[in-house]
């Protein structure tokens, strides 16, 4: 999978995403992406979403809940 984005960011704000992915941060986790990367609110959700299903598909064990309720009232 393109983790293109995810690649750019600083080695130290890898992690940090992460996190806001595990504990379901989504607008915390696309507002970093933009202050880190300096990029627009669309690519912000693009990266998040990328690394998101990365994620989900390397540990998926992480997860609380299921994709479905993960997204649940998030509308872009």
């Amino acid at each position: 999978m393109n983790q293109k984005g995810y690649d750019d960011l600083p080695a130290d704000a890898r992690e940090p995403l992460d996190t806001f992915i595990y504990e379901r941060g989504i607008l915390g986790g696309i507002r970093f992406i933009r202050e880190r990367l300096g990029c627009s609110l669309a690519r912000a959700q693009e990266v998040f979403v990328l690394r998101y299903r990365k994620l989900r598909e390397l540990e998926p064990g992480r997860f609380t809940c299921s994709d479905d309720e993960y997204w649940e009232g998030f509308y872009s």
